[in-house]
């Protein structure tokens, strides 16, 4: 079977800092691999999984934590803001 999974792209998959949601998606790879699948993954400029077929998603990692994560607040403190304008 011909399987394509598209990882999260908030950051790389390879090693050492494999971890997360990242980790479960090089496992699921392949395992799949390794039943004899023919398996794609789509991720992050980077991304390596060694034995499966990355493909280049062209998307930087480390350009979207400036979009994906709030620096010097939290969502429950911006909330309350947001309520009291």
């Amino acid at each position: 079977m011909r399987i394509a999974i598209v990882a999260p792209l908030v950051t790389r998959i390879r090693e050492p800092q494999l971890g997360g949601s990242q980790a479960v998606v090089a496992d699921l790879a392949t395992g799949l691999q390794d039943r004899g699948h023919e398996v794609h993954v789509y991720a992050a400029s980077g991304s390596a999984i060694p034995g499966v077929t990355v493909i280049d998603s062209g998307v930087v990692a480390d350009s979207l934590a400036g979009l994906l994560y709030r620096h010097g607040g939290s969502l429950s403190t911006d909330t309350r803001a947001a309520d009291q304008a």
